[in-house]
């Protein structure tokens, strides 16, 4: 059962952390109020000493720390501790699946959905759309293409078909913790995806004592779920105790807790037939369009001839997405257009990543079988280092995407672009910076088997980083 607690401090991690919990921490250098280079500097010698006595304090002592830096320049380490040993590494994994997917593809490659039909305007015998995996298709695109059948003279379709098409099947979901799965953050890839596959359940309070009004973004969405209500509104200034717990095989959701009167509160919830949805979704936005339909249904036929198709967005704009804002369902979207985690490992061997220094269990980082070297890791952001779109897609340091409020205010501020990742237990960051002596570095840091709040290890974390930073050769 995932509490209402446990959901954000989750959110706040790894997978849309927009949020950061700005708690008082010393840090290594002092905050200044713009990105200048540090009054402060350290030589490479005397890295080890200081970075040893951040990790030797007692809030770090039971945790596991795996760290690699290094120029990026050299084959030589600046600093390692448990470099060759492997790491559970949330969503750092997600710099292996974005790294093969533009080994493997074009940077404007896009992924196209092709919609066929049988019969001539008005009246179509069917009209097929053919599901390819694209997780951008949006309610706003269908309505787009809506408005260009019925230009076409469309008034009637005898059978509505989607087609969800052998799009690998993914695994992916088998191997994440089974509370995370209720969620929109934890999406599966698959070969139908509309609005992302999620939906928002709003909370609001009704009278003292009364179960709470639950109110849905999308109506059609929320027939997908049998609700079982045992909230109830409760007194102004009352604690949030919300959980939503519930049963895959049944859709069923159970939501329980309280909500004070004064208050509201609303879950993203995953939506668990996907091609269901779709299909109910696009015929009624071809109805509202005009255009009548008689029959709907999922089908494994492809009937007809392509008039059009729904192309993505390209290639560069998905990676950026997933590095930049953690997106899950757009990285597990890159691994099945990879082939899966095989056709992952058969490209990263074509990068020269050796399949030995990695488990992957899905492209995401959400599944607790990755295992990842900070070897592995720093190797990777070696060989992608000259892709300009692969550095623009990381967050920057203050500035955007999951780092947005971590080091503001810092001479770090601007400099730094890296990939964040959170589970319970886990905080890791890895990617590029620019030292006090303009040195490009690589660093890559996992935390492990720890018990401390993630504010706490994160605090570590970029303490450790602020040292970097203040690097200077001597």
């Amino acid at each position: 059962m995932l509490t209402r607690r446990s959901k954000l401090s989750f959110l706040l991690g790894t997978c849309s952390l927009f949020l950061w919990v700005n708690h008082p921490v010393t840090l290594a250098t002092p905050i200044s109020p713009d990105n200048s280079p540090p009054s402060e500097f350290i030589c490479p010698a005397d890295l080890a000493t200081r970075i040893d006595r951040i990790l030797a304090r007692p809030d770090y002592q039971g945790a596991y720390w795996g760290i690699l830096v290094k120029y990026l320049n050299s084959d030589q380490n600046i600093y390692s501790i448990h470099e060759n040993n492997f790491f559970t590494p949330a969503s750092t994994a997600k710099l292996l699946t974005t790294a093969a997917a533009f080994s493997k593809f074009n940077r404007d490659y896009r992924l196209k959905t092709p919609i066929l039909v049988q019969g001539n305007p008005p009246d179509l015998e069917t009209l097929t759309l053919v599901g390819r995996g694209d997780a951008t298709i949006t309610t706003e695109k269908l309505e787009k293409l809506a408005e260009k059948l019925k230009a076409q003279g469309i008034n009637s379709i005898s059978r509505l078909i989607v087609v969800a098409s052998p799009f690998l099947v993914s695994d992916s979901q088998k191997t994440w913790e089974w509370e995370d799965v209720f969620f929109d953050y934890a999406v599966p890839a698959s070969s139908l995806v509309l609005n992302e596959n999620s939906v928002t359940l709003k909370l609001l309070p009704r009278q003292l004592g009364q179960s709470l009004d639950l109110q849905w973004s999308d109506p059609i969405a929320a027939k997908q779920w049998l609700i079982e209500n045992q909230t109830s509104t409760a007194a102004q200034g009352s604690p949030n105790t919300l959980a939503i717990k519930g049963n895959l095989a049944n859709n069923r959701l159970i939501i329980t807790g309280s909500l004070a009167i004064d208050s509201q509160d609303d879950f993203n919830l995953a939506i668990p037939q996907p091609s269901e949805y779709f299909l109910a979704r696009w015929r009624n936005i071809l109805e509202k369009a005009g255009i009548t339909v008689k029959n709907a249904e999922i089908s494994s036929q492809i009937l007809g001839y392509e008039i059009t198709n729904l192309a993505s967005e390209p290639l560069a704009y998905l990676v950026e997405k997933v590095n930049k804002n953690s997106d899950n369902l757009l990285a597990e979207t890159l691994l099945q257009m990879l082939g899966g985690v095989t056709g992952l490992q058969e490209t990263l061997t074509k990068l020269g990543i050796n399949s030995d220094s990695y488990k992957i269990g899905d492209g995401s980082g959400l599944s607790r079988q990755n295992l990842i070297k900070p070897k592995t890791l720093g190797q990777i952001l070696q060989i992608m280092a000259e892709n300009p779109d692969y550095r623009r897609s990381l967050a920057i340091g203050g500035i955007d995407g999951t780092l947005t409020n971590r080091f503001r205010q810092t001479p770090l501020e601007g400099r730094l672009q890296a990939k964040t990742g959170t589970l319970t237990g886990v905080i890791a960051l890895a990617g590029y910076l620019e030292t006090a002596d303009n040195q490009p570095l690589i660093f890559s840091i996992t935390v492990n088997n720890s018990d401390q709040p993630a504010t706490t290890l994160r605090n570590g974390i970029d303490e450790v980083i602020l040292l970097l930073g203040q690097l200077k050769r001597c």
